[in-house]
C-alpha cells in the first residue's frame, strides 16, 4: 500500500470505488440526472469522542465530497455538485470492515471547516486548554487531582527498560515487537529481563539513562508515553492506517521541528509530541500544588537569608526536589504558569554555566525571555538586520546567554583561563530589565501563537535552543539608562557585600574630602597616596609606575603641573587604587574628565571599576574593547 499524507488522501486512493458507489446509489434514490464522475475528497474529519481515555478502534467520519456529474445525452445539463458523507470503520481491522453513507448533499460553502486535529483525531489542545484536559486525566483516578504517583498505580502498566541509544529517552510500541525489555524485580531494587518481545502499547524507558543512571526525568518521561496512551491511541492507528512502518513511537531527545513543508502526517505528530510534552509536566507538578509549594518556598527564612538574584535559583531548585525532577523541568512549568522569575535561573550554554540574575515581576510576557544561546544570536545576527543594526551600535555586548548594555554599571570583568569575560554586575543581576534585550521565543512544536515558551528544553538545552526559533522587536526594548581558581580579586566580586561597602566607602570619602575643601588635582593627588587607602604610596613608587620622574611627582601633588594626558592619570589612579569614585574626580581635576570618543569612555570607565588589580589585567580588557594598551613613559 502506498504511504499517505493524511486521511483524505486515503480514501481517495483506497476507497474511491466504495465512495462513487454510495453517491450513485444516493444520486438513484433520488433521481439524479447523469453520471457521476471526476470524484474528489474535498474537506474531511473526525468526529471526535470526548471519553477519555477513549482506547476503541472504532473511527466516525465526515468528509466533504465533489462530484462532477456528466449527462451523456445533454452536456448542458452536467454539473459539479457537493455532498457530506458518513464514513465508519474499525481502525484495528485497517477498515476492512468501511461503511460509506450519504447524508445529504449541500452547497460549496457548507463544506465543513476542518483542521491538522480533525483529520487526525488529536485533542484540541492549545495552552489555554492544557490545564482543564490534566483535570479530565485526573479523573481516570479518584475524581480529584492527585499526585502523580496515585495515577501511575491505579493504571494498569507496567514500566520496561530497554538499551537504547542515547537520543531515544523512551517509546511506545504500536506492534509486536522483537527486544529484549527487563523490568524492576519485586524488591522494587534490581532488573531481570522480562522477556523478549514488546506487545502493543508496552512502554519503554532507556534503560542507562533511567536505571543505570537514575536520571531526574524519569516522571515526566513516564507521563509522555501516558498520555499518548491515553489521548492519541487513534492517532497513531491512523497513522499506521496511512502506511507508518514504523513499530513504535520514540521519545527522542531531537524531536521533529515543525515547519510548513511538512506533510499533515508529520505535522500532526509535531502536535502530538506537544501534547505530550506540556500535559506531561502538568501532571508531574499540578498548577495548584506548584503555588501552593512556591508561596511555602517564598516565605521560608532561609530563602530570605541570599541574595535577592540568586533566590528564583533557588527556589526553582528546592521545587525540583520536591517533585524529584530536574531544575531546567521546574523552569519550565513555572514560566508556563506565568512565573517570569524564573527566566534567569538555569543558565547553561555551551558546557559553561552562568550565575542567575533577576528583575523586576512582569517584565516579560509568557512568550518573551531575556536569554538566548550563542546559536541563535547569531542566526538572529545574519536574519535580523534590525537586531544587527541594534548590536553594530557598539552599545550592546553578547555575554553568551543575554545580551546587555555595554555600561561599566551593568558589567563586571572577569579573568577565565588567563582571559577577560564581561559579565553582569551585581546591579545588574537585580535589575535585568534595565540592561538585557528582550526576544520573542517561538517553539518548534506546533504552528500555534498559543505555543508555551521553553518547551521541551529540559530535554537537551543546545539540542532544544537550536530547534527554536527567535523574533526581535526594538519596540519592546527597555533601555534604562568550572573554570580556572579566580584571584582573589575576582572571588571578592562574587560577593555582593564587598562590592556595596567598596563603593558606598568612595562615594563617602569623595563628600567628606571636598568638605574639606579637596578643590585642586595637587590635593586629591596627596589625598589618595598618602590617607586612602592603609599603604602610603611614595613619590618614588609612583614615579617608576607612570614613567616620569620625581620631581613630576612633586610638581603634580603641590598644583605646580598637572599630568598631560588621559593615561598618566589612569595609572595614577591604578597605582592608588583609586576606585572609580575618586578616580573620576582626579580625571575631571586634571585633564578635564574622559573624552566621549567612541568606546574608549566606556572602556576606561570599565578600568576605573577594577583599580585593585594591575596593568596587564587593564589592558586585557582593553584588548576585549579593541583599543591600545596603556604603557607607562
Amino acid at each position: 500500500m502506498a504511504v499517505y499524507a493524511n486521511l483524505k488522501d486515503y480514501f481517495q486512493g483506497e476507497h474511491l470505488d466504495l465512495i462513487k458507489a454510495s453517491i450513485s446509489e444516493y444520486c438513484s434514490e433520488h433521481q439524479y440526472t447523469g453520471e457521476a464522475e471526476d470524484v474528489q475528497v474535498q474537506k474531511l474529519r473526525c468526529l471526535y469522542k470526548k471519553k477519555i481515555p477513549d482506547i476503541s478502534s472504532d473511527i466516525e467520519i465526515e468528509a466533504g465530497v465533489s462530484v462532477q456529474f456528466v449527462d451523456r445525452d445533454d452536456n448542458s445539463n452536467s454539473a459539479e455538485r457537493f455532498f457530506i458523507l458518513h464514513i465508519s470503520g474499525d481502525l484495528k481491522l485497517k477498515l476492512s470492515d468501511i461503511k460509506v453513507s450519504v447524508i445529504k448533499e449541500i452547497d460549496r460553502s457548507e463544506m465543513p471547516d476542518v483542521s491538522i486535529y480533525d483529520q487526525f483525531l488529536l485533542p484540541k489542545a492549545d495552552s489555554d486548554d492544557i490545564e482543564r484536559i490534566y483535570k479530565e486525566f485526573c479523573k481516570l483516578s479518584s475524581g480529584t487531582p492527585p499526585t502523580f504517583d496515585i495515577i501511575l498505580r491505579s493504571l494498569p502498566f507496567t514500566i520496561y527498560y530497554a538499551d537504547f541509544d542515547d537520543t531515544c529517552l523512551g517509546r511506545l510500541n504500536l506492534s509486536e515487537s522483537d527486544i529484549d525489555i527487563y523490568t524492576l524485580d519485586k524488591t522494587g531494587n534490581k532488573l531481570v529481563l522480562a522477556g523478549n518481545k514488546a506487545r502493543y502499547g508496552t512502554i519503554i524507558l532507556n534503560k542507562r539513562k533511567y536505571y543505570d543512571e537514575k536520571d531526574r526525568e524519569y516522571l515526566i518521561t513516564v507521563c509522555h508515553e501516558l498520555i499518548h496512551w491515553n489521548f492519541h491511541q487513534k492517532f497513531f492507528k491512523i497513522l499506521m492506517l496511512l502506511g507508518n512502518t514504523e513499530d513504535a513511537l520514540n521519545y527522542n531527545t531531537l524531536p521533529p521541528i515543525y515547519n510548513d513543508n511538512m506533510t499533515d502526517s508529520q505535522k500532526a505528530l509535531c502536535i502530538a509530541e506537544r501534547q505530550a510534552y506540556e500535559l506531561s509536566w502538568r501532571i508531574v507538578m499540578p498548577e495548584d500544588d506548584v503555588k501552593i509549594k512556591l508561596e511555602q518556598i517564598r516565605d521560608a527564612d532561609y530563602i530570605k537569608n541570599y541574595a535577592e538574584w540568586l533566590r528564583p535559583k533557588l527556589i526553582v531548585d528546592d521545587i525540583a526536589l520536591m517533585y524529584k525532577v530536574s531544575s531546567p523541568v521546574v523552569k519550565i512549568r513555572l514560566r508556563q504558569l506565568g512565573y517570569d522569575f524564573a527566566d534567569g535561573t538555569c543558565l547553561e550554554f555551551d558546557g559553561k554555566q552562568y550565575l542567575p540574575f533577576a528583575f523586576a515581576p512582569g517584565s516579560l510576557k509568557q512568550n518573551e525571555t531575556f536569554v538566548i544561546n550563542r546559536t541563535n544570536f547569531e542566526k538572529l545576527l545574519r536574519e535580523n538586520k534590525e537586531f544587527a543594526d541594534f548590536i553594530n551600535t557598539g552599545r550592546y555586548i553578547y555575554l553568551g546567554y543575554v545580551v546587555c548594555l555595554l555600561d561599566p554599571k551593568y558589567l563586571d570583568v572577569r579573568l577565565v583561563d588567563n582571559k577577560v569575560e564581561f559579565d553582569l554586575s551585581e546591579y545588574a543581576r537585580y535589575h535585568a530589565e534595565k540592561c538585557c534585550l528582550k526576544f520573542i521565543h517561538r517553539s518548534w512544536y506546533s504552528p500555534m501563537k498559543e505555543s508555551s515558551v521553553y518547551l521541551g528544553g529540559y530535554l537537551n538545552k543546545e539540542d532544544f535552543n537550536n530547534n527554536s526559533e527567535y523574533y526581535f522587536n526594538a519596540r519592546s526594548q527597555n533601555e534604562d539608562g568550572e573554570n580556572k581558581e579566580l584571584s582573589t580579586f575576582m572571588k571578592n566580586l562574587i560577593d555582593s557585600k564587598i562590592d556595596e561597602d567598596y563603593e558606598k566607602r568612595n562615594d563617602e570619602l569623595i563628600v567628606s574630602e571636598m568638605k574639606k575643601n579637596m578643590t585642586t588635582f595637587g590635593k586629591a593627588l596627596k589625598y589618595v597616596m598618602g590617607k586612602h587607602r592603609s599603604s602610603i604610596v611614595t613619590n618614588e613608587k609612583l614615579a617608576e609606575f607612570i614613567g616620569v620622574n620625581t620631581k613630576t611627582i612633586s610638581n603634580w601633588r603641590n598644583d605646580k603641573s598637572k599630568p598631560d594626558s588621559l593615561e598618566k592619570v589612569m595609572l595614577i589612579c591604578l597605582c592608588c587604587d583609586t576606585g572609580p569614585t575618586i578616580g573620576k574626580y582626579l580625571i575631571e581635576k586634571s585633564v578635564g574628565g574622559i573624552p566621549d570618543d567612541g568606546l574608549k569612555k566606556t572602556a576606561y570607565e570599565f578600568l576605573l571599576k577594577y583599580t585593585n588589580t594591575n596593568l596587564d589585567y587593564w589592558n586585557m580588557i582593553l584588548e576585549r574593547f579593541n583599543l591600545k594598551p596603556i604603557m607607562p613613559k
